[in-house]
């Protein structure tokens, strides 16, 4: 079981330090839930039978088991947090550690959705949501087995069966509706733990003290095959869990079902190194995440990958000192005494009201113009959202509003926008600019879209369909111009470039007399303010500067060569916006209004404040604009 524990907390490390290394390395998660189900249902169903159960020593058993590292890490990542991160990420640091203790880190993340979203990579302690969904299920599990005990013993098997079912249905449900729910939710995701109890059930009921026999040996081959396809196959952009989660699920039910001695377990994860990895694979998974957080922050969000996995070394090594000096003897010392687990539960408390009155102060004490870059998000919004944009959100499905398609007058020239929020921010300027010019606008946008025929739906799973209505109604009849624009870096380049010129094609091909691609716009992670406010701190500047590349994504200059090659030769006109705000190579323009520094450009990563949108269609208008002959 530690060599699986060891292969799981691998998994996730190097998906974490870089994705394209294992992409699925985040179902490294699913293996532990299902490890976690047995292990605990092995204790606890063992204590029933036993009739020595006890909520009170399995609560204490947890609290030596899990807030010992917990607590260092805690502590850990809140002294070293103001080294690295600005006042803001520091206050949000305190909710986030107040939250991993009282169980509800899960709920905290699923509150600021995504886990895979450009901000949850710059959140020191995100990781702990799958913590908090065990300490649930910690909380629920006991009781609802020791319930079904009492009443009738041998519903145990039946009641664990449904509860699986129940658990999985909703998942499935859930993730088609809202993956982020299904992600975070503790009952969307118990069905990978009630997996692993269910088996411990099975083994203690069974006649035989290998329940599967002679199948051993197929059934850790089966699991273990499974598990490497569901690691190397799974993406971060599939929705998940869902039925995706089956594959690691199972494949972990399998390897914990052949029992020890079958040939996988016995010559591959019974190997020294692995049962050393997994041994120390709960530190690891603590100290792993903000070290890699703190490292984004130092390195503007572009760290080098022998830095990556120089630090998933020593997350090894920080997690092997804390389990041999501080985990260990504490989980071992005490004897049977409460005194101990008593001591571990205060602490947690005191943790948790002290990291939020130690950031709060922090932050208070910070100068009104970082907080305000800080807080710009916030204190701006998002005025291209507004419904008369005809913007659908993130897996949204309905028909776009008749107005979206414009006032279509007779003999008017006629543009129309389609993409996803990069060309949504885009609309308040050219919809401007076109009436200025005598055009009319029309605009279909959707959220995680990108204006293509096919391919890069990722993120949104009615884009096709979208799609598909859109190029309908504004190609009916066609338009003068169609204006393609997307924040195209963010899905998979590949696709991207592979489909922009069958795109430009077909819409020639239905009538478009012009079809205009419009390039990526600049992003800085987490956000252009904190871009920002790192420049003030690293240069000892008095005020933020004019211009910043700090966090900023340096890849869209090259990507943007290739982009432009593939569209004039499709016959399409490329119209860059790096241009317009950027040096060659950067830095990019930080502010509307350089000479008082009060509006940005961005108001987030990359989405345009309104003054900026209407700023940058004016300069494009020339090019965008331009009658086809």
């Amino acid at each position: 079981m530690e060599g699986l524990r060891g292969v799981a907390v691998l998994a996730v490390l190097i998906f974490h330090a870089s994705a394209v290394a294992l992409p699925g390395g985040f179902a490294g998660v699913d293996v532990f839930f299902v490890i976690s189900g047995f292990v605990v249902g092995r204790n606890v169903l063992g204590d029933l039978a036993g009739e020595r159960f006890s909520f009170v020593a399995f609560y204490a058993r947890r609290a030596r088991r899990l807030f010992p590292g917990l607590i260092l890490v805690l502590l850990a990542t809140l002294i070293a947090a103001p080294f690295f991160v600005s006042m803001a990420d520091y206050r949000e640091l305190g909710r986030q550690i107040a939250a991993a203790c009282v169980f509800a880190a899960n709920f905290l993340a699923w509150s600021q959705a995504g886990y895979f979203d450009g901000d949850a990579a710059y959140r020191p302690l995100i990781h702990l949501w799958s913590l908090g969904v065990e300490e649930q299920f910690y909380l629920f599990f006991p009781l609802f087995l020791w319930g079904v005990h009492r009443l009738k013993p041998a519903a145990l098997g039946p009641a664990l069966r449904l509860s699986i079912v129940l658990s999985f249905l909703a998942c499935f449900a859930l993730t088609r509706v809202n993956a982020d729910a299904a992600f975070y939710l503790p009952f969307t995701r118990f069905w990978e733990l009630l997996a692993g109890a269910a088996l411990a059930y099975w083994n203690q009921t069974s006649a035989t003290e290998q329940p599967l026999g002679r199948w051993s040996n197929l059934a850790g081959s089966v699991g273990l095959g499974l598990l490497v396809l569901s690691l190397a196959l799974l993406d971060e952009n599939q929705d998940f869990p869902g039925w995706r989660a089956i594959g690691p699920v199972a494949a972990t039910f399998m390897l914990l079902a052949a029992g020890a001695g079958a040939f996988v377990n016995r010559r591959v994860l019974a190997s020294a190194p692995l049962q050393f990895v997994g041994r120390i694979s709960y530190g690891a998974y603590l100290w792993h995440w903000p070290l890699l957080v703190f490292a984004r922050f130092h390195f503007s969000g572009q760290t080098p990958l022998p830095v990556a996995f120089g630090l998933m070394a020593a997350a090894i090594a920080l997690a092997a000192a804390s389990e041999r000096f501080i985990e260990r003897p504490i989980r071992q010392g005490g004897g049977v005494s409460m005194a101990l687990p008593k001591a571990l539960w205060s602490a947690m408390l005191g943790v948790a009201a002290s990291s939020l009155v130690v950031t709060t102060l922090a932050a208070a004490n910070a100068p009104d113009t970082i907080m305000r870059l800080l807080n710009y998000p916030a204190l701006a919004g998002d005025p291209w959202r507004i419904k008369q944009n005809c913007f659908t959100d993130l897996n949204v499905d309905r028909p776009a509003e008749p107005v979206c398609a414009g006032d279509r007058a007779p003999g008017k020239p006629h543009v129309v926008l389609w993409g996803d929020s990069h060309a949504a921010h885009l609309w308040p300027g050219l919809s401007a600019e076109a009436g200025e010019r005598g055009w009319s606008a029309g605009q279909y946008t959707a959220s995680m879209c990108p204006p293509l025929v096919a391919g890069a739906t990722n993120g949104n799973r009615h884009c096709q369909a979208i799609r598909e209505r859109a190029l309908a109604a504004f190609m009916a009849p066609a338009p003068d111009v169609v204006a393609l624009a997307a924040r195209w870096r963010l899905y998979d380049g590949t696709q991207v470039l592979s489909e922009l010129a069958p795109t430009i094609r077909a819409l020639h091909e239905k009538g478009a007399r012009r079809v205009v691609v419009i390039g990526p716009a600049p992003i800085w992670l987490p956000t252009l303010g904190k871009a920002l406010v790192a420049d003030m701190r690293r240069q000892n500047l008095p005020e933020p500067p004019l211009h910043t590349i700090t966090g900023f994504d340096v890849g869209a200059f090259a990507f943007e060569k290739r982009m432009r090659a593939i569209v004039e030769q499709a016959g399409g006109v490329y119209v860059s916006i790096l241009d317009k705000a950027c040096a060659p190579g950067g830095p990019c323009r930080a502010w509307f209004d350089e000479d008082r520094k009060t509006i940005l450009s961005s108001f987030d990563a990359g989405h345009f404040t309104l003054p900026y949108s209407h700023w940058m269609a004016h300069e494009l208008g020339a090019e965008i604009f331009a009658r086809a002959r």
